[in-house]
């Protein structure tokens, strides 16, 4: 029968008195799990290399991760068995307890997310029995050692994304009630502004942190792992990518952890439990980024184990409804209460039609293309854009957003629309864009002269 020889290692680090344990997220391999499974950093013995030796380059390769220290006395190991094809394999697998100081991460292509998790949280994502009895073992070892005393007296500093609605400002009063130091966060992009959180920020007594994520959240709507709303909106990979930003900065600036406005079941996309699950995996802030708002509902994070929260003076909303919301409105003194609404252009369904045909078009998109598509009628003609202003106040800011090889037309001597044409691939010559780009203006003009005309500026 053919063997397969491994060995990994059970990884930790200790931080504020708290042993956290590193685990990987794999994705479903057929012939070991028909579904992703999370366990332990390890892989296969090259010829003639040892276990330790083999250990020590998997993690490496797999984790990025090399200043490991091996405790002394623990070696487990496990046996199984596969099926590949037809064929039925013995395998073996050595595991290692070893310590690092390195918190950074950076997993192979072979995996899809880590997470630093204390044991209850360990316990509970590792995917086998084996894997969780090796971490018990590992753990009962480590706890009988003297050097795990937690910090006393703590102020706990909280990060806190605000998006300028209501939910995020009620989950920065319950943890300020607590007494924690709360810095709101803002992330704007192309499809949405800060305006509403520096608002929301001010009226808390806050300042707010702004920062722009417009590139990196647009790869994320051309290419979305985790699917798409009614419209091009990619709720799950943008929400993903702004907790994973507000870690970085938590880890730079020594916060606590991370909070957000969220509430379970209230969108049905990004805010149900999988989706909430599924987010915290892969922002690598398992245990450390909170939900105020539902936090009953959901498991007891670190920040909750800590004790640098009190769990049982936050809440446990759950739905549309916003009775619970409104009654912590009035007991926190919030007068300018903000309406509900998306803030994002991305779940509006005729502007993600426009966005999509571009991106077709022009995979690699700029701002300025973006924004255009927001600026009036917008129609497609092949791979030529053909923006209509509606207004005056429209026909006034259109061409100021026109750039190197667009075309604006411009009536002289009657009123009309201003007209932008821009070639995407540029493969019009300058009398067909003139063709078309007036046709368009005369098109949406209600009265024409004679002996009209029609300024052409071509943008060089």
């Amino acid at each position: 029968m053919p063997r397969e020889i491994s060995a990994g290692a059970v990884i930790y680090r200790i931080e504020n008195g708290i042993i956290y344990y590193l685990l990987l997220y794999y994705p479903a391999l057929s012939h070991r799990a028909k579904k992703d499974y999370c366990d332990f950093p390890k892989g296969h013995l090259e010829s003639g290399e040892s276990d330790v030796c083999a250990m020590r380059r998997e993690v490496a390769e797999e984790t990025g991760i090399k200043d490991l220290k091996i405790v002394k006395g623990f070696r487990e190991t496990i046996k199984y068995f596969f099926v590949v094809g037809e064929k039925k394999i013995f395998k073996i697998v050595t595991f290692y307890l070893a310590k690092t100081s390195t918190k950074k991460v950076t997993i192979s292509s072979e995996h899809t997310g880590f997470s630093w998790l204390p044991i209850g949280e360990a316990v509970k994502n590792l995917s086998f029995s084996n894997s969780k009895k090796i971490l018990k073992k590992a753990n009962a070892i480590l706890t009988k050692k003297p050097a795990l005393e937690k910090k006393k007296n703590k102020i706990a500093k909280a990060l806190i994304l605000m998006s300028g609605g209501l939910d995020s400002m009620l989950a920065a009063k319950l943890l300020m009630a607590q007494g924690v130091e709360v810095t709101p966060l803002c992330f704007k992009s192309y499809f949405f502004g800060s305006d509403a959180a520096k608002k929301a920020a001010a009226q808390l007594g806050l300042s707010l942190r702004v920062v722009d994520f417009s590139d990196d959240q647009f790869e994320a709507v051309k290419k979305p792992k985790y699917g798409r709303g009614r419209a091009i909106n990619s709720c799950i990979d943008c929400h993903l990518l702004m907790i994973q930003k507000a870690g970085e900065i938590m880890e730079r600036e020594g916060f606590d952890f991370v909070a957000t406005g969220e509430v379970l079941e209230e969108r049905p996309l990004s805010q149900n439990k999988r989706s909430l699950d599924l987010i915290e995996q892969r922002s690598g802030l398992a245990g450390k980024l909170l939900r105020p708002l539902s936090a009953k509902l959901l498991r007891e994070t670190e920040v909750e184990a800590r004790g640098l929260v009190d769990r049982q003076k936050l809440e446990a909303i759950s739905g549309r409804s916003r009775k619970r919301q409104l009654e912590l409105a009035e007991k926190f003194r919030i007068k300018d209460i903000p309406q509900p609404s998306g803030g994002c252009i991305l779940t509006e369904k005729d502007y993600g039609d426009k966005l999509a045909n571009a991106i077709k078009i022009k995979p690699e998109l700029d701002g300025n293309d973006i924004q255009i598509l927001r600026s009036g009628r917008v129609i497609f003609e092949g791979e030529t854009l053909i923006v209509v202003a509606r207004d005056k106040t429209e026909s006034e800011a259109l061409p100021q957003l026109a750039k190197k090889g667009d075309t604006v037309f411009l009536p002289e001597n009657f009123p009309g629309p201003a007209v932008l044409l821009r070639d995407f691939r540029c493969k019009l010559t300058a009398a067909q864009a003139e063709e078309i780009g007036k046709a368009y203006l005369l098109k949406f003009t209600k009265k024409i002269s004679d002996t009209f005309k029609i300024k052409v500026d071509r943008i060089q």
